[in-house]
């Protein structure tokens, strides 16, 4: 007998939320039809470490097969030239399609983000900030460690949205990240005058 949340055996489980069992036959319940709304996401950017390395890999095999290397020394060819590569232009890609976007999107670069399961334990919280470019806004938002992957979506009017995979977090934490006027940043971080 297959056992509940609770360890008890799902027929005593299910009975103790007045779920009737026993061996009648059980119904299905049809749900009801729903219009599904489609949520529309624009992929703004995205940066990925292993995504640049595993491109970077299979153009590189691909370059030297052209070259003619043989099949045994490919697998150690590619790797000696992944390890001389420079990946930073990736980055840096990211970052400057990011600041165009942001600007175009929020000039004076007021911002307040609420953040979902930020880390293994699914906190959450929100805070303002200040960015103009792609690094300070990615700075502002994303984990205190070195190996991340994020996704930055366009959202309805000013805003943003954000997906941080990181170690703690695998399936990602989400963000939303809203303009705010210069007089609404300076009140809540104390500035108001």
């Amino acid at each position: 007998m297959t056992k509940g949340w609770t360890g008890e055996s799902s027929r005593h489980a299910m009975a103790r939320m007045g779920i009737k069992t026993g061996t009648k036959k059980v119904s299905t319940y049809k749900m009801p039809k729903q219009k599904v709304s489609k949520i529309k996401r624009n992929l703004l950017g995205s940066y990925s470490d292993s995504d640049a390395y595993d491109a970077n890999k299979e153009q590189i095999t691909e370059r030297l097969k052209e070259e003619g290397v043989s099949p045994e020394d490919l697998d150690a060819e590619v790797e000696r030239q992944l390890q001389d590569e420079d990946y930073s232009w990736v980055w840096e890609d990211f970052v400057e399609n990011l600041t165009y976007d942001l600007r175009k999107k929020n000039p004076k670069g007021y911002w307040k983000v609420e953040g979902q399961s930020l880390d293994w334990r699914g906190n959450s919280g929100s805070k303002y900030f200040e960015a103009t470019t792609g690094q300070e806004f990615v700075d502002a938002i994303a984990p205190n460690t070195q190996d991340y992957s994020i996704d930055v979506f366009d959202a309805k009017g000013s805003n943003l949205n954000a997906k941080i995979y990181h170690h703690d977090v695998p399936m990602g934490s989400n963000y939303q990240i809203y303009k705010v006027s210069e007089k609404e940043y300076n009140k809540e971080m104390g500035d108001d005058l």
